[in-house]
């Protein structure tokens, strides 16, 4: 990862971030909210058997 990817104008929005930041700030909300997974995309979706 280069370093000069983060800085004082860092965009950590999930909808319009790149993707290292977003991933950044998802593994950082499950950690506060004890959270054992990641979700990605939308969640009104599942995933049929």
């Amino acid at each position: 990862m280069p370093s000069n990817l983060y800085g004082p104008n860092d965009n950590y929005d999930l909808k319009n971030s790149h993707f290292f930041p977003a991933l950044i700030i998802k593994i950082y909300n499950a950690k506060i909210k004890n959270k054992k997974e990641l979700q990605f995309g939308e969640q009104e979706h599942q995933k049929e058997n």
